[in-house]
Order: C-alpha cells, then sequence, then structure tokens
C-alpha cells in the first residue's frame, strides 16, 4: 500500500509539471452568474478560481463569461492602424502597397467579422482612417475621389479592398451557414431560434441573406464616380469609343511606380481635362 501511494504522489507531480498547474484556472458559471470556488486535485495541488474581472484568452480574444466588444475593437482599432502606418513606411510601388494592406493590415480586422459588433458608423471610421493615413504619408491625394481608393485597377482604380462590403459579405455568409444548417442540426437550429441580437448574426432575423448587400458594389462605385463633376471626366473619357480603355489602364495595373508619383499623375490628368 504505501509503494502504491508514493507512486500516485509521484504521478501528481509528474501532472503537475506536465501541464502547469500553477497556470490553469477554474470558472463556474450557474444560471449566468460567476460562483467562487478552487478545485481541489489533491491534498497539495489546487487551480484556483477566476476573479469576475479576470480574462482568459480563447480563439484570439479576451472573454469571460462573454466578449467585451468595446475592448476588443479598441484593440483591433489600434492594431489595423499600427499596420497600416507600417505599411505605409515601407515606400513600396503603389500596386504592392495596395496589395500589403489588402493582405497584411485589413485581415485583422475581417477574422472579427460576423463575431464582433461593428456598427456601420464603425466601419466608415476605419476606412477614413485608411485614407487619412495613406494622405500623410504622400499615398494618397487630399482631393482624390473617394471611389477610385476601392475601385479594381483595370477599371482605373487603385484596388484597394472595400471593407465595408467585405463586413457585409462576411455576415451574410454566415447567416446562410446557420440558417442551411439549422435544417439538419438539433444545435445550429437551436442557436438560429435563440439569437435575439445576441451575436452581430442576429439569426433569429429572417431576412434574404443570399441577396442581402452581398452584390458586389464596384458598378455602383463607377456609377459614383462618373457623377462627379471634375472626378468624372476620367471614367467618362475611358468610355469613348475611340479610347483603349485597358491600354490606357495598364500602368495601373503594372503599378511599378511610387504611390506618391501616381497621385501626382492622376491630379495633372484630371486638372488638364478640367
Amino acid at each position: 500500500m504505501k509503494k502504491l501511494i508514493d507512486t500516485t504522489t509521484e504521478f501528481s507531480k509528474n501532472i503537475n509539471m506536465q501541464f502547469g498547474l500553477d497556470k490553469c484556472k477554474t470558472l463556474h458559471i450557474i444560471k449566468g452568474k460567476i460562483k467562487p470556488g478552487d478545485y481541489t486535485i489533491n491534498t497539495t495541488d489546487t487551480i484556483t478560481a477566476m476573479e469576475p474581472t479576470d480574462l482568459y484568452k480563447y480563439l484570439g480574444y479576451r472573454q469571460l463569461k462573454g466578449l467585451d466588444h468595446t475592448a476588443i475593437k479598441h484593440t483591433l482599432n489600434t492594431e489595423y492602424k499600427r499596420r497600416v502606418n507600417a505599411v505605409c513606411k515601407t515606400h513600396l510601388a503603389g500596386k504592392h502597397l495596395i496589395k500589403a494592406l489588402n493582405t497584411y493590415a485589413i485581415p485583422i480586422l475581417t477574422y472579427s467579422f460576423g463575431v464582433i459588433k461593428w456598427s456601420k458608423t464603425d466601419i466608415q471610421q476605419i476606412e477614413r482612417t485608411t485614407r487619412t493615413t495613406l494622405t500623410k504619408h504622400n499615398n494618397l491625394h487630399p482631393k482624390s475621389a473617394i471611389e477610385r481608393l476601392t475601385i479594381k485597377r483595370q477599371n482605373g482604380g487603385r484596388g484597394l479592398i472595400d471593407i465595408q462590403h467585405l463586413w457585409q459579405k462576411q455576415i451574410s455568409s454566415l447567416k446562410t451557414f446557420f440558417h442551411n444548417k439549422s435544417r439538419t442540426s438539433d444545435i445550429h437550429k437551436a442557436v438560429t431560434l435563440n439569437d435575439f441580437n445576441y451575436t452581430p448574426l442576429n439569426l433569429n432575423e429572417h431576412t434574404d441573406t443570399q441577396h442581402n448587400n452581398t452584390n458586389n458594389p464596384q458598378k455602383q462605385k463607377l456609377e459614383d464616380w462618373k457623377k462627379k463633376v471634375l472626378h468624372g471626366r476620367h471614367p467618362h473619357d475611358l468610355e469613348q469609343p475611340h479610347v483603349d480603355t485597358v491600354a490606357s489602364n495598364k500602368w495601373l495595373k503594372i503599378g511599378n511606380l511610387f504611390p506618391e508619383t501616381k497621385r501626382f499623375i492622376i491630379a495633372i490628368k484630371i486638372k488638364i481635362k478640367h
């Protein structure tokens, strides 16, 4: 019997070393309320309980009973601004600068779409911050057309990802997934029936998720661009029958000019036409 006790004690020590019990915490939630109480493994090892103010990280987000959307949005905004500034300081050529923003800066936000409650105002502020930062680093002319920044390069734009459209599309896709799965899965059905705006998806609200906010806004942006008195002259000229649109926009697609040079070329072209 003495040998068995010694073996158990040794096993307990190995478990403690392997899993690092000093770094573990317990959380007891009963009827939505956090209840105190440590978890005792044996006579010597105890896992302490989390305090109501403590947070733990799960899938990249710090949480307890739920997500602190305000704090998470602040963290994401700060990191996004840092990345945009870092990219703008690299002095990349125009095409590569936009590609770096699309692949390095914007994904820090897209991971949160459908999980964190962003409002339309929040997204518009992020887009405004992006334009302001690009202008500060001489990568965007202060009087350039807003629509042109997110229009595809083959159509005469800069090719930056439209964050607002991406946000709407992500939410729509997730809603479609849950509604489709709820037909065959009881757990997805329960989540759909009980999500009364608890999540950004608001799954209990029955909307046409297949056609709601999923249409590509490129066509609408081009139309808005054309309606502008000064900036609209350029897209109108590109549509003239004697103009080769592909050849005229090829310099944008190649993208080997620095953004500062490009912004002045675009501004000069508009000024000459004016």
